[in-house]
């Protein structure tokens, strides 16, 4: 699988928390450079889809690596959160 190009990374105070905004394509990767297991992911359109009926974003986690599934979709911005422990 491909990965997801990284637009910017959101600074936060909280270590238990990861935020990135990502240009992504269906099927697109993200690999988790703080955590060694991602616990849980939350995901959010970044930008207007219009009138594009878009499913999802669905989200697969296995250990650090998070697949966003968005039913044919190419290059739109997406924020995606994940939650885990330093260390794990």
């Amino acid at each position: 699988m491909t990965a997801a190009t990284i637009t910017a990374r959101v600074r936060t105070q909280d270590p238990t928390r990861e935020v990135v905004v990502l240009t992504v394509t269906d099927a697109e990767t993200f690999t988790s450079e703080k955590f060694g297991n991602v616990e849980a992911a939350n995901a959010t359109w970044n930008e207007d889809l219009g009138a594009t009926a878009i499913p999802g974003p669905f989200l697969a986690i296995s250990t650090n690596v998070v697949t966003i599934h968005a039913g044919g979709v190419t290059d739109k911005k997406l924020c995606l959160e994940l939650f885990g422990h330093l260390g794990a």
